[in-house]
């Protein structure tokens, strides 16, 4: 038997392997065949697919980006390509995978969606609206992709209107696209309609009470109206017909962490994370959850994985939108000050600043000794919302520890103009009273009233 042949029987029983769901043996296989001839591009997108369902996405990346190189005249490696750019987050990388795809093929519909959604993901909702209209143009029957795709970032752009209009377009020419009815139940709640959103989904159970997006989007939905134990009850029948679906086992432990039941929050966090062990989500809750009954040091082991792989596991996900902010506020609350002011910088710079993550970074900074950091973005957030009383205190308080009197009492008394009650600006007026007092019996050096940064 030569060498291809050889090459081909490890393929073969890799393709086996993987229709059983034995994806380790089948990643040996194809590797084993790839050791034997490695400029097999099928071999290497197969290998992708393999990781990919095995949550391995920066290997499955890496083995689509080379198969699309082996490969340049075949259009699934770019999109596959594409496609885990855009779950990775990595929106420049996923526009030029799609736009090569569309060099290739002008007609590709997955193409343009994509390029639509990479669009998006960079913040040019401009672009993302030109390449619909092009997608229009070129293709011969409108697309329920590129439909679903424009109404996506019309939905991060609070546009409702037209969000509803791209949504019912797209159901009309593909109804059984995932997540359209849940997007479009969204819609309905953001536009004070959440009752009809409710009866639409419910008409669809009546029709198939099997439908797991219907079940999932009425779920969500029952979510946001605090309706908790019928959401419980949708997502307990959703996992009885499918029970490896992520979105309900996190949902799920979701709501259990928000109304306390941290012993049902902790078992659901741990069982999605046994069947997707690199879910950073749950590994953020499951964190959150351990924070709640007391265990800050198994916390703290479990945020310091999530930390030192956050490229990876704190991505954007359905029921999360803001990883790096939740990971920062974790961090604080286990002391480790460094790394929050470092994942707070980081979720400024990807998501721009808000006061949330501004103060993150404001008392990260403080807490490390990094005051001249700190001071920056409390005076950003003071900025944004002048009477922000945990931006003044921070600041007052730095200025009495580094001995800045005058400061101290100008941040105090403004601080006791808005909040006149606070009790905590209060006692920090009285220990400046007697650091001051102190000040005048001891002997010592006046300290310069400055602030940080000032010559």
């Amino acid at each position: 038997m030569n060498d291809w042949q050889r090459a081909e029987q490890h393929a073969d029983r890799a393709l086996e392997f993987f229709d059983r769901g034995r994806l380790a043996e089948a990643e040996h296989e194809l590797r084993q065949a790839l050791s034997i001839h490695p400029d097999n591009a099928d071999w290497h997108f197969n290998l992708g697919l393999t990781l990919e369902a095995s949550g391995r996405e920066g290997e499955a990346l890496e083995r689509f980006e080379q198969a699309a190189k082996l490969a340049p005249d075949q259009m699934h490696p770019m999109l596959a390509a594409g496609s885990m750019n855009l779950r990775l987050e990595q929106w420049e990388k996923a526009r030029s995978w799609f736009e090569e795809a569309r060099r290739h093929d002008a007609e590709s519909e997955d193409a343009y969606a994509g390029l639509i959604e990479a669009w998006n993901g960079l913040g040019n909702h401009e672009e993302a609206e030109a390449t619909f209209y092009m997608a229009e143009w070129s293709l011969e029957e409108p697309s329920a992709l590129c439909h679903a795709a424009m109404a996506h970032g019309l939905i991060a752009q609070s546009d409702w209107t037209r969000a509803e209009s791209c949504l019912r377009t797209a159901m009309g020419i593909d109804p059984d696209l995932p997540e359209l009815r849940a997007r479009l139940a969204l819609v309905l709640v953001r536009t004070d309609r959440g009752e009809q959103a409710m009866s639409m989904l419910n008409r669809v159970l009546q029709d198939n009470a099997d439908d797991l997006e219907a079940l999932f989007a009425s779920a969500t939905l029952l979510d946001e109206l605090a309706r908790w134990p019928e959401a419980i009850e949708r997502l307990e029948r959703l996992l009885r017909l499918d029970p490896l679906h992520l979105d309900a086992h996190e949902l799920l432990a979701s709501i259990a962490l928000r109304t306390r039941h941290f012993d049902r929050a902790i078992f659901e966090y741990q069982l999605v994370l046994r069947l997707y062990p690199a879910h950073g989500p749950s590994m953020l809750g499951l964190a959150e959850a351990l924070l709640s009954i007391g265990r800050i040091e198994d916390a703290s082991l479990l945020l310091d994985h999530v930390y030192k792989r956050r490229e990876t596991t704190c991505r954007r996900s359905r029921l999360d939108a803001s990883p790096l902010d939740r990971l920062a506020s974790l961090l604080l609350a286990v002391g480790r000050d460094e790394e929050a002011m470092t994942t707070a910088r980081e979720s400024i710079e990807r998501s721009g600043q808000s006061n949330d993550r501004l103060r993150n970074l404001a008392l990260a900074a403080f807490r490390s000794g990094h005051s001249e950091i700190g001071w920056k973005a409390s005076r950003r957030v003071l900025r944004l919302e002048p009477g922000c009383i945990r931006s003044i205190h921070n600041l007052a308080l730095s200025s009495l520890e580094s001995g800045r009197y005058r400061l101290a009492a100008g941040w105090i008394s403004r601080g006791l103009a808005c909040h006149p009650g606070d009790e905590d600006l209060r006692r920090l007026r009285v220990r400046l009273w007697t650091r001051i007092c102190l000040r005048k019996i001891l002997p010592g050096s006046r300290s310069a009233d400055r602030e940080p940064g000032e010559a």
